[in-house]
């Protein structure tokens, strides 16, 4: 029945109910009346936390009220995917009124006898729908926007082609990770650190290069942001500390002087739990001293 299209949290579409609309208005050959808006609101387990989590689901039942206030009725519609998400799929003459209004939604509070306005503002992915557009490519493009915002910390954020193809060439970069690192396409160049009252050579700082056969030479700039998106960095900067560590040994069995290595790591890393045990046996592998890395 009808409360399959409900979510019952909030009273608002779910997201069966979403794509059944634009469903309809694909059929139609209208996408491109239509903007669509994916946001979530911010500091929003502040609010819990702050007032409680009564509050806080009234907060969101209040803010979601709104939104279906301002809606056109049978041309728009707002929808809960979950959490504090929300997408909103409406007329582009209605776009600029809408975000003009989300800016400012304020909710008033019930406490010990108190009323307490609490404004609650969003981050907002915007895509505007072409006649080349299909539902998915809509969903799609609009996800993409509001990744960008919140990797940018910015409020709004509109769809742009080339975010398509950045995320494009990311999924590239991201599959072809594994095997490059199999095939030691990734590897350390040293940079030479150097005194600079006497000229000598006084270390050196691993950074990683990446030869593919077919690209050639690759951007750190672009292979590092990706491998922390898709959380692959770790184990990138684990065998760079263990090839440093295997150059070191080379050196000193050569004989050559003693430098101190430095080796970058990712913030990401910082949360694996055996980030410390895996930098210690690479040291421990290759007979490295502590004081050399």
């Amino acid at each position: 029945g009808m409360l399959s299209f409900i979510d019952l949290f909030t009273g608002l579409a779910n997201m069966k109910a979403l794509h059944l609309f634009i469903e309809q208005i694909e059929a139609q050959g209208r996408l491109q009346e239509y903007a669509m808006c994916f946001f979530n609101l911010k500091n929003f387990k502040y609010y819990n936390q702050r007032y409680g989590s009564n509050q806080g689901d009234y907060l969101l039942k209040q803010y979601s009220l709104e939104l279906y206030r301002f809606m056109k009725q049978e041309e728009e519609i707002v929808a809960r995917p979950g959490g504090d998400n929300f997408m909103v799929f409406l007329k582009k003459e209605h776009l600029a009124d809408f975000l003009e209004f989300t800016r400012q939604i304020t909710i008033l509070l019930q406490m010990d006898g108190k009323t307490i306005p609490v404004p609650i503002s969003g981050r907002f992915g915007v895509y505007l729908g072409t006649e080349h557009d299909t539902k998915d490519s809509m969903f799609r493009n609009v996800s993409i926007a509001l990744s960008r915002a919140k990797e940018e910390k910015k409020d709004l954020e509109y769809f742009t082609g080339e975010m398509l193809k950045r995320m494009m060439e990311g999924q590239k970069i991201a599959a072809s990770f594994p095997l490059a690192m199999y095939r030691g396409e990734i590897f350390p160049y040293y940079q030479p650190k150097v005194e600079v009252h006497t000229k000598k050579l006084c270390g050196a700082e691993a950074l990683a290069r990446w030869i593919d056969p077919v690209y050639g030479l690759l951007s750190p700039a672009l292979f590092i942001p990706v491998l922390e998106r898709y959380g692959m960095i770790y184990e990138l900067d684990m065998a760079i500390v263990r090839q440093t560590c295997a150059f070191y040994r080379h050196l000193q069995d050569i004989g050559l002087p003693v430098l101190s290595f430095t080796v970058n790591l990712s913030r990401y890393d910082f949360t694996e739990p055996d980030l410390f045990e895996r930098v210690v046996a690479s040291t421990r592998e290759y007979r490295v001293p502590p004081e050399s890395l």
